[in-house]
């Protein structure tokens, strides 16, 4: 099953390819440098959901994630290694003694007296040692051999092995049982002549390990298709290798999910005409007492460094025997203290057919590691007693098993190894709990072990269960309504299924049924809400009940309050700074505003996040709503919406009350969204999309949940909210909706001189279009004027056209007075202008937005109409304009601006770039390429989507080569400073520019065209001429050009599960649509 399963995968090489770096480089905010996401420290997550390691192609472990939220990483990637596998081989008939270790064996001979014949010493005191060697060796074939030392090895309480063990019963093959009971008798200084002897993990980092030789990278190829992994070992050796590595976090099985566990397969393959031998040995470092400190203080990342420690670190083994299986398991724990990180055990074990030779080394100290395992692969055996030396129980220590036997020619072994993780304590400020496995398994002695047994026995079933994950998650259906190759088709899935390794990694599970999903590892505050909103479908499609869990958290939160008064942005820090408004300083929780997080690995009380006062943003509260009914949906919980009444009622009065009177929406003012980098005003796209969007959900809860009168009330307020977002943002001509416009406020009036105003406006050449009359009051004045401002046609100013004239020389001189109504922005802008030459009405709050409307194309504004699509709600726009509106982005956001790589968050009108500086306008959000997807094939638009998938996965896959590590996004719009060379004077960086425009390489504004080739020989072949001018090296212009033309931003993000809402396209029925 395991092969059929990873063999479904797109992600397939190999591993020397695989590892190699991408062509992406992480994007330097002015503030932030983004952790490192390359091949060499990503990979696929093993072990249970908040228990798991990233595993490479190589077969490295270069970080942990048991430690709740954090990303811990050693000083080496390669120095913790948690899949430490060792095999030797050489045909059976090899009878060639070798010292393993000169000074054990020495030891030996010093201390325990082997005998020949008549009880005489075998050794006299003059040999030396290849004498006693060739002594040994001609004794292999004699009979009476065992026999003169029995008593000896009895007296000496020497461990046989179960080999050895076999051999004596069946009183035959002499030369067999002497060889086997001198292994053990010499307890690894003695071995057998190995034929090869390789570490099963790759030579990236290194090229030996504990001795031993690494294999080729070159020979190692690797598929990968969550939650398995396979490795196959080539080469010239007569047993081949595969190894699988699974985890058993299968959709709908939360109490596997739950459980510490990992997998490794482990199938040799005698491909040779003669029976081998093997020894396959694995290593443990005991973590308990390991600490963990922060990388770099004072930043709000989540990354830290493992610091080893220990105290009085134990180990004991264990065997057991079931069908045709002998089964070994090591327990290693250690002394607990008050604060340690790993307070806990783990344990190690193996499961091999009884013909094997099973042993374990439970407890020696890790810094003899190498010559443990060089006497292992040697003699196919370990025993389990040690010799401490002078203790202080502080020294690391390690455990270790070992299998061996022998194949026939063409016969094949599957060895079925085993690693719990048992460190239960989640400890964070605020949070004190223990992870949701200890629900199963209360006691803490003997947990490792019994953890181990239970994963033994339910592993055939965990293997079947991959069986039906593909259609569960992306199936047959989804994937043939678009317009791919076979290959495509398993490139999509590839890219789902693996985006579930985030769920393993960063998250944090408790009793309570807390399941805190961190954003990422650079922003670690956990169910970061408005990202949940989107990498949430991955979790409604594994495991629903926990979504409903999470949503009744939020509810809690949304009903709490916290006076404690906290300060934003860069006033964090300062707190006697003076402030420059309102929003930089507020309550930690005030009842019915919807919080931003959970918590974060260093503060687990809810609402984290202090960059933003998001108190003001205006997504968060319809996001909440709209899930809840997105949960009730797809999985039928009403108890769920009766539960969160309450606190979804409290969230939408606490955001209605921004809604001032004369609007019909909550006006934006800066940073109040997802986008928190990226400023909107007034009515903008998305929030006001997705508040018409939760009205009507909240309107639906409201009649599922029988309260009368409420559900009429909100489907009114949604319908006139809609009539003004259409009227006030949609662009005919063009086909799409504007990023934002400012509407006119009541407090833009001078109130005292509000009925002057109404004079001038009916005396105004205007006055009929406005239907205003003398006596209306402030409302009516705002809602009519709002009105007219969206009206999308040119003016006739009549008198006024002087005074507009001058006022549009003031407030828009880069503009070109319009001659026609072809943008709705200027006519917009011109009617403000009409407004304020009609005399001195207005506050300087009506004149500081003149200018302030934005006629920019934002990539996801049709999130809002997808959820109502999904849930079934009233569209926030028709059909004719969605489709027009994704035909829009896909061209301009997409085609125009980042060809290759995705849509831009927001592009000019035309797809140009927005200013320099403004990086999250540039950034390609994965999370809404798959929003684009999902509104793409709902409105038949499978071809865009098929190609917006495609790019997706040409980005993680074959560029970035970071698959299990999907970024928040990549940028595709940072300009080539070609002063980075510095051999080149500036007039030479210049023209070295201009020669790379000439040659297609860059575009004109100095970004990096989407066609430069991204194969290297190609790159030489097109800049020949050019490196000859400028005596560049043509690789290193070709990565120079290539890291510039492709950054991510925030590497392993949640946002993009959101490629499971795919599959809910097309098991939904149509949104409710109205005329536009």
């Amino acid at each position: 099953m395991l092969h059929r399963y990873t063999a479904q995968s797109s992600y397939h090489g190999q591993v020397n390819d695989l590892m190699s770096p991408g062509l992406a480089d992480e994007f330097i905010q002015p503030w932030y440098v983004p952790l490192s996401t390359t091949p060499a420290d990503t990979g696929i997550a093993l072990g249970g959901i908040g228990s798991a390691y990233t595993f490479t192609p190589a077969g490295t472990t270069p970080l942990l994630h048991m430690l709740p939220g954090l990303h811990l990483s050693d000083q080496k990637r390669d120095s913790l290694r948690l899949e430490d596998f060792y095999l030797s081989q050489t045909p059976a008939d090899q009878q060639q003694l070798v010292i393993v270790n000169l000074s054990d064996f020495q030891q030996k001979q010093k201390f325990f007296a082997l005998s020949k014949a008549e009880q005489a010493p075998l050794f006299t005191p003059d040999m030396n040692v290849e004498q006693q060697l060739a002594t040994l060796q001609l004794l292999l074939s004699e009979p009476e051999f065992y026999q003169w030392n029995a008593a000896n090895l009895e007296r000496w309480k020497v461990e046989l092995s179960s080999k050895t063990q076999q051999l004596i019963t069946a009183a035959k093959q002499t030369t067999k049982l002497n060889i086997s009971w001198l292994l053990d008798f010499y307890d690894g200084a003695l071995g057998l002549q190995q034929q090869s002897q390789q570490a099963l993990i790759g030579d990236w980092e290194s090229e030996q390990y504990n001795g031993v030789a690494a294999w080729p990278c070159e020979q190692i190829d690797y598929s990968a298709l969550y939650p398995v992994a396979k490795q196959r070992f080539s080469g010239q050796q007569a047993i081949q290798v595969s190894k699988y590595h699974y985890s058993p976090v299968i959709p709908n099985h939360e109490d596997w999910a739950a459980l510490p566990i990992s997998y490794t397969r482990v199938v040799l393959h005698n491909s040779s005409g003669q029976r081998q031998s093997f020894s396959l040995v694995r290593c443990l470092e005991n973590l308990s007492g390991f600490q963990a400190i922060k990388q770099r203080p004072g930043v709000q990342d989540a990354a830290c460094s493992l610091v080893r420690a220990a105290n009085t670190q134990q180990a004991h083994a264990t065997s057991w025997q079931t069908e045709g299986k002998h089964h070994y398991a090591i327990e290693m724990t250690g002394k607990a203290s008050p604060g340690v990180d790993f307070d806990g055990q783990s344990c190690i074990s193996v499961s091999a057919p009884t013909q094997c030779c099973v042993s374990a080394k439970p407890y020696f100290y890790s810094d003899t590691s190498a010559q443990q395992v060089a006497g292992a692969l040697a003699s196919g055996r370990f025993a389990q007693a040690v010799d401490r030396g002078i203790y202080s129980g502080r020294e690391l220590s390690s455990s270790a098993l070992c299998v061996s036997g022998e194949l026939a020619p063409g016969e094949s072994v599957e060895i079925l190894f085993s690693l719990v993780l048992d460190f239960p304590h989640i400890q964070l400020p605020g949070l004190s709990s223990q992870k949701k496995y200890r629900q199963f398994y209360p006691e803490s002695q003997g947990r490792a072990l019994a953890i181990c047994k239970h994963a033994i026995e339910i592993e055939p079933q965990v293997q079947a269960a991959l069986a039906t994950v593909n259609q569960q998650l992306m199936p047959d259906a989804c994937l043939d309504s678009l317009p791919m190759s076979t290959s495509g088709k398993a490139e999509t899935r590839t890219l789902a299924l693996n985006t579930l390794s985030f769920l393993a990694e960063a998250t944090v599970w408790d009793e309570q049924d807390r399941f805190l999903v961190r954003e990422c590892a650079d922003y670690p505050f956990f169910n970061s809400l408005d990202v949940y909103f989107y990498g949430s479908f991955s979790l409604l499609q594994c495991f629903p009940r926990l979504d409903g869990a999470v949503m009744r958290h939020f509810s809690q939160a949304v009903l709490a309050e916290n006076n404690i008064v906290r300060r934003h942005h860069e006033y964090v820090g300062l707190p006697h700074a003076d402030l420059p408004n309102s929003k930089t300083e507020g309550p930690r929780a005030v009842r019915g505003a919807v919080i931003h997080d959970l918590g974060s690995p260093f503060d687990a009380k809810p609402d984290a996040y202090d960059w933003h006062n998001v108190k003001e943003w205006k997504d968060l509260a319809p996001k909440y709503i709209l899930m809840l009914l997105r949960h009730y949906r797809f999985h039928g919980d009403k108890a769920l919406l009766q539960d969160c009444w309450e606190a979804c009622q409290a969230a939408m009065h606490y955001l209605q009350a921004m809604v001032e009177p004369g609007q019909c929406f909550p006006l934006t003012r800066g940073t109040d969204d997802t986008f928190d980098n990226l400023s909107s005003h007034g009515i903008s796209v998305y929030c006001g999309s997705l508040w018409i969007a939760s009205l009507e959900a909240y309107a639906c809860i409201a009649e599922l949940l029988n309260k009368a009168s409420i559900p009429q009330e909100y489907r009114y307020l949604a319908s006139r909210a809609r009539k003004q977002f259409q009227a006030s943002l949609w662009d005919e001509k063009a086909g799409y909706f504007h990023f934002y416009v400012t509407p006119l406020q009541i407090g833009d009036v001078t109130e005292k001189r509000r009925e002057q105003l109404i004079t001038s406006l009916l005396n105004s050449p205007f006055s009929q279009q406005l239907k205003l009359k003398q006596d209306s009051c402030s409302v009516e004045l705002v809602e009519a004027l709002n009105r007219w401002l969206s009206t999308p046609e040119l003016l006739e100013l009549g008198e006024l056209t002087t005074s507009v004239e001058r006022l549009w020389a003031k407030y828009h001189s880069s503009q070109t007075w319009p001659i026609d109504a072809e943008n709705p922005k200027l006519c917009r802008q011109l009617r403000k202008l009409a407004l304020v030459a009609l005399g001195d009405f207005w506050q300087p709050s009506w004149l500081d937005k003149i200018s302030l409307d934005s006629d920019d194309s934002f990539a996801d504004q049709l999130l809002a109409d997808s959820y109502c699509r999904m849930l079934q709600l009233p569209a926030v726009s028709s059909e004719q304009q969605q489709r027009r509106a994704l035909e829009y982005v896909y061209k301009h956001n997409y085609q125009i601006n980042s060809a290759r790589v995705g849509a831009a968050n927001l592009v000019s009108r035309y797809g140009e770039t927005k200013e320099w500086d403004n990086f999250q306008a540039h950034d390609v959000w994965i999370g809404v390429q798959y929003s684009l997807v999902n509104a793409m094939a709902a409105l038949g638009m499978q071809q865009q989507a098929a190609d917006l998938l495609s790019a997706c996965y040409r980005n993680l896959y074959l560029d970035a080569r970071v698959p299990f590590a999907a970024p928040e996004g990549f940028n595709a719009s940072c300009r080539f400073d070609a002063k980075q060379f510095a051999q080149l004077d500036e007039p030479a960086a210049v023209e070295l520019s201009k020669a790379l425009i000439e040659l297609g390489l860059l575009y004109a504004d100095g970004r990096i065209a989407a066609d430069i080739p991204r194969q290297l020989s190609e790159f030489k072949l097109r800049s020949a001429a050019v490196c000859q001018q400028f005596q560049l090296d043509s690789q290193t212009l070709f990565y120079a050009l290539h890291h510039t033309g492709l950054k991510y931003t925030a590497g392993r993000y949640f946002r993009p599960g959101m490629i499971f809402s795919l599959p809910l396209v097309s098991s939904t029925t149509k949104s409710e649509q109205h005329s536009a």
